[in-house]
């Protein structure tokens, strides 16, 4: 029963996770993040209980995958607008260069990285880090996202300086 858990249960709530975290940092601005913070934590608390290991671990474990699927996510996607000449290498290059100069830390959209700041969750040298990264993107336009089937998302032009 402890492998089922192990190795079935507990992939299964990672992934809930961080679809939560996601979907968190994705609709931070419309009121409701704080309430979606609290429920995420106290998720991950029970998770760890039930799981009988330590909450930070299991925090620490689900930010580093988190990170590295936006990681091979965002390289996917450049590597495809190569392949379609929609971008040169040297803009992929500098894409892939840029998000690899990322600081350590949370990641999340300019709304959000304020709110963690105004919360105390980060501190003004994060922030200030975060900002001058996110200041630092290569100036490329890329073609706007879209959701399969349906129109562009709300907001994004493919620029995360014109997020609404």
């Amino acid at each position: 029963m402890l492998k089922i858990i192990k190795f079935v249960i507990a992939p299964m709530l990672i992934a809930a996770v961080l679809v939560t975290g996601t979907a968190t940092a994705a609709f931070a601005d419309d009121g409701q993040a704080g309430k979606r913070i609290q429920w995420g934590q106290q998720f991950l608390a029970k998770v760890a209980q039930i799981l009988n290991i330590d909450q930070q671990k299991l925090t620490d474990a689900v930010r580093q995958a988190r990170t590295e699927l936006r990681g091979q996510a965002m390289e996917t996607r450049v590597d495809k607008l190569l392949a379609e000449g929609k971008l040169t290498q040297d803009q992929v290059n500098q894409l892939k260069a840029w998000w690899n100069s990322r600081p350590a830390g949370p990641m999340a959209g300019p709304a959000a990285m304020e709110k963690l700041l105004k919360d105390g969750k980060i501190t003004q040298a994060q922030y200030d880090a975060y900002k001058t990264w996110l200041d630092q993107r290569p100036k490329i336009d890329l073609p706007v996202l879209q959701k399969p089937g349906n129109a562009p998302l709300k907001g994004f032009k493919g620029n995360p300086r014109n997020i609404k």
